[in-house]
């Protein structure tokens, strides 16, 4: 198991403080840990857990339901609530944004 240090985990949460009202395909394929491309696949073939909205000919994704579906919405983050998540991706378990986007969606 991998141990953040306070800092670390209180990096992180601001880093999500910042965020905006919405994300875009760049900042969704962060926080899933997956390359960009690999979103528009799985917006295309609909495998994403949270469903992108547009803007004009840009996708775009609610904050704050992204950050809930990943268990990033708590506030403070802990190393367990860290650790889940990272096994979740690893693994391919659970409603994790990764296991989503890989999962079949392999786009055309």
């Amino acid at each position: 198991m991998i141990t953040w240090s306070d800092a670390a985990l209180a990096e992180l949460d601001a880093a999500l403080a910042e965020l905006g009202p919405v994300l875009d395909a760049r900042q969704f394929a962060r926080l899933c840990g997956v390359h960009i491309e690999t979103i528009y696949d799985g917006a295309k073939a609909g495998t994403l857990p949270v469903p992108p909205f547009k803007v004009g000919r840009a996708l775009r994704w609610p904050t704050a339901t992204v950050l809930e579906t990943l268990g990033l919405a708590s506030g403070h983050l802990t190393n367990d609530q860290v650790e889940s998540e990272s096994s979740q991706v690893r693994d391919g378990a659970g409603e994790s944004c990764h296991a989503h986007v890989t999962r079949g969606g392999g786009g055309e």
